[in-house]
């Protein structure tokens, strides 16, 4: 059965230090060994950039034009 969690993010820019909280949520499915998480709701001021792979975690973009891994939780 999968399991679904939300919880909230802290986005911190590494570049220009724009701020702000993110949802997000994390499936784990029982033959899977690490969860799929996803931003379901992003800052103003930022968005999802392209991952390079499917599997790739998600990455942030920064209104500033920094790309960057958000942190885990």
């Amino acid at each position: 059965m999968e399991t679904v969690k939300t919880f909230l993010i802290e986005i911190d820019c590494p570049s220009c230090g724009h701020t702000g909280t993110a949802h997000a949520s994390s499936r784990e499915l029982p033959l899977k060994e690490a969860p799929t998480v996803s931003l379901d709701q992003i800052p103003h001021g930022f968005s999802l950039a392209q991952a390079a792979t499917a599997q790739s975690e998600p990455r942030v973009l920064c209104q500033c034009g920094h790309q960057f891994e958000p942190p885990h939780h």
